[in-house]
């Protein structure tokens, strides 16, 4: 019996040993996407990169700010290196007055340029904020707007007027590539029939909607997954609220 017992406490000093041995703290992957670890909606705008962490400061509601945490810190600052900026207006380098993303080494953003009318334009950046470069227009100019950066793509939700029953003034989707430039407008035939978003993420080539039907006079809300690829969705989930909430 003592025998037995000697074993089996060799046994378990084996085992904890090896524990031990292979036990690791984690690792930062170095081939993390940004992309997905990412939140971008309209209450949240956060990246993560194998550096750090940037996010939109939007206390402010006039003015946002793209501010900078070194990874195993958690102290955020404004990303700007402009010497005696005081970072509160649109010529510090951190400035972002909407949505921001990244894509390939690179931070990008939207601003307006006053001198040609308050035309939006994308804009991209270096990590450090410096270096603001403006790449092209917008598609549509002029309205209510929401922009959404995902994995190499900037989606800008057109929100429309339904008090009118013109097909222009429904909500409409546009996707900006931002290696081309170059801008397709999705779903058309779903918000030709009246419906709206609400809450929007993505995931991977899936966006996942709260939707609601602004012509019906039920206007319960649906949970809906679109394929970005193919153009196509379908409804997951009714939520019968009775009412809709566009955000």
């Amino acid at each position: 019996m003592k025998k037995t017992v000697l074993i089996l406490i060799v046994l378990l000093l084996a085992l904890t040993a090896s524990c031990r041995a292979t036990s690791k703290s984690p690792e930062i992957p170095q081939n993390l996407h940004p992309g997905d670890k990412a939140q971008v909606n309209l209450l949240n705008n956060f990246v993560e990169t194998k550096d750090g962490c940037y996010y939109l400061n939007t206390s402010d509601p006039l003015d946002h700010f793209i501010c900078f945490s070194p990874r195993g810190s958690t102290v955020f600052y404004p990303l700007c290196n402009k010497p005696n900026c005081a970072h509160h207006d649109e010529n510090c380098n951190a400035y972002s007055p909407f949505a921001f993303g990244y894509y390939d080494g690179f931070l990008y953003g939207i601003t307006i340029d006053h001198d040609k009318g308050g035309k939006f334009e994308l804009v991209r950046m270096n990590l450090d904020g410096s270096d603001h470069t403006v790449l092209a227009p917008l598609p549509v100019q002029g309205g209510a707007f929401r922009f959404y950066f995902h994995h190499g793509k900037l989606y800008i939700y057109c929100l429309g007027n339904y008090e009118s029953l013109e097909e222009e003034d429904f909500d409409r989707l546009f996707v900006m590539d931002l290696d081309t430039y170059e801008s397709t407008e999705l779903f058309t035939d779903f918000f030709h029939e009246g419906n709206r978003f609400s809450y929007l993420n993505f995931f991977e080539d899936k966006l996942y909607v709260c939707a609601a039907n602004e012509l019906s006079s039920q206007q319960n809300m649906r949970m809906m997954e679109f394929d970005i690829s193919y153009d196509t969705w379908r409804e997951l989930v009714p939520l019968s609220l009775g009412a809709s909430y566009a955000t």
